[in-house]
Order: C-alpha cells, then sequence, then structure tokens
C-alpha cells in the first residue's frame, strides 16, 4: 500500500458523499467519501490527511503526456522495477515518499521504460482512501 501525506483544501458535499481536494506538495488529489459518524472529526479544510492508495489501482505514462488534467497525478521518476513476464513492479521516489506501482509488462515495454526516467503517475479518485 503506497501511502503520502497531504493537506486538506477543499471540500464538497451533497447527501452523504464528500468530495475531498488534498494538496501533496506539488499536486492535488481528489478523494470521495462516504460520510458517516467518524469522518466528520478529520475531514475538515486545513487537516492533514494521509492518503492511501494499492499498487495496482495506478496508471503510469511517459512524461511526454504531460499535459494531462492536473488532479491525481505526480511526477515521479523511475528507481527501480522488476519485469516479470506478466507484470512488472515499479520503484519510484516522490519527495522521499516511496511508491510501488504494479503495471502490465507490456505496458513496460510498449513505452520501454528505463531507470531514471520521469514519468506521470495517475491515481483514480474512488481508489484512494484517507486517513487521519
Amino acid at each position: 500500500m503506497n501511502k503520502l501525506s497531504g493537506n486538506i483544501k477543499n471540500i464538497e458535499t451533497s447527501d452523504n458523499i464528500s468530495l475531498i481536494d488534498i494538496e501533496v506538495h506539488d499536486s492535488i488529489f481528489c478523494s470521495i467519501v462516504i460520510n458517516t459518524d467518524g469522518t466528520d472529526d478529520y475531514l475538515k479544510v486545513g487537516n492533514n490527511i494521509n492518503l492511501l492508495f494499492k499498487e495496482t489501482e495506478v496508471d503510469i505514462l511517459p512524461y511526454r503526456n504531460k499535459k494531462l488534467e492536473k488532479k491525481n497525478k505526480l511526477v515521479t521518476k523511475i528507481d527501480s522495477f522488476k519485469l516479470g513476464k506478466i507484470l512488472t513492479e515499479l520503484n519510484m521516489n516522490y519527495y522521499g515518499n516511496k511508491l510501488t506501482a504494479l503495471i502490465l509488462s507490456r505496458h513496460m515495454k510498449k513505452y520501454n521504460f528505463q531507470i531514471g526516467d520521469k514519468i506521470i503517475l495517475l491515481i483514480r479518485t474512488q481508489e484512494i482512501l484517507l486517513m487521519p
């Protein structure tokens, strides 16, 4: 499980669902939260929050596609990788946070990613978990 720490910048709520905007260094992430009694205390603008996401819940693109929407993406470099027959494990570093992604090996080969390559990591809104 990957973990980043950020600060809540905006909360939009309708019924019992909130869309939370979180700033993490130079990136903005969005997460959808189903509100319960326990979420009200820590989901406040200005609070620090932890973002968690699985290694399999990300997409990787070459940096040349940098004109994508700004939310839920971060730019990083490949530190190392382990190429398997079906899956490849990518290891990256984002402001001192070690991140891991599992992608299809065919995508690794298609983009010819190498150690040191600058890449864009995309994380799906519904796959970001928030914890105090």
